[in-house]
């Protein structure tokens, strides 16, 4: 099971720590939906936003943790990628467990 948690209290935080386990490894849609998600918003925001964040990203394992406030940039950029953090959550609420802390 992937889980998801975003803290929302300023600064944000974003972990995203497992496995689905919808597919073997390579194959796995759901793995692959959230990574591309994941990866388009850690790069979306050195490229767009230029926030000072603090980035993990390993295998099963990935966060982005904001190091000053929120641009507004930001802010549309990370939205964005929750509604569909979200969205694969409840398509595959076997695989995907999202909470806001």
């Amino acid at each position: 099971m992937i889980k998801i948690t975003y803290t929302s209290r300023e600064p944000p935080m974003l972990l995203i720590q497992g496995h689905s386990g919808y597919s073997t490894e390579g194959t796995d849609i759901v793995c692959a939906a959230v990574s591309t998600l994941f990866l388009t918003l850690v790069n979306s925001l050195h490229e767009m936003a230029n926030d000072l964040v603090s980035v993990r990203n390993e295998p099963g394992d990935g966060s982005i943790i904001w190091r000053s406030r929120v641009s507004e940039t930001g802010k549309i950029l990370l939205e964005g990628c929750l509604i569909g953090l979200k969205s694969i959550a409840e398509t595959y609420p076997g695989n995907v467990q999202f909470e806001t802390a």
